[in-house]
């Protein structure tokens, strides 16, 4: 499935199968099972997505500062090597598992956000052959003024790489 929000999406006790969207521009909105943009909101609980292309949720590019809010609890990610999370909004993400995730469980990019990261668990990237990150924030998007709040995270199989929070320096300031 693919969901473009512009409202407020709720989905509870859903199995979601990305595997029809491009890999091409990962990061555009057409790409994701849920893109939400804007003031839009989402809440996904006790859920699965099965990601096989591109992006699980994508909340970026143009949705303004963290007028946006994603919310997921106790799901579980099967990433197969892509990305779970990439989120331009305040987010809570608790309880869940990522499963094989391309780099992280979410990429950050938000300014004047609140992020509450908590009690998930994330296996090694293995089909990526890249570090796993719990919280990946990428200076070249942005990512000023955030507030994270992280507890009883864990990375199972982790490698001398793997790490649950950090700052991509890229090109940007």
């Amino acid at each position: 499935g693919q969901f473009f929000v512009t409202g407020t999406l709720y989905l509870d006790g859903v199995v979601i199968n990305n595997a029809n969207a491009t890999s091409e521009g990962i990061s555009k909105k057409a790409n994701n099972a849920i893109y939400v943009q804007s003031e839009g909101e989402v809440v996904v609980t006790n859920s699965t997505f099965n990601i096989s292309k591109a992006t699980g949720i994508t909340s970026w590019w143009s949705t303004g500062e963290a007028q946006t809010n994603v919310v997921v609890k106790n799901c579980v990610f099967n990433c197969n090597g892509n990305r779970p999370l990439q989120i331009e909004a305040n987010a809570t993400i608790e309880g869940c598992t990522f499963n094989d995730p391309y780099r992280y469980a979410a990429q950050l990019t938000a300014s004047d956000a609140v992020i509450n990261f908590k009690n998930n668990k994330l296996t090694q990237s293995k089909t990526s052959g890249k570090a796993t990150y719990g919280l990946q924030l990428t200076c070249d998007y942005g990512n000023s003024n955030l507030v994270i709040n992280g507890e009883g995270n864990v990375i199972e199989g982790r490698g001398a790489d793997d790490a649950l929070y950090v700052w991509e320096l890229g090109t940007g300031t």
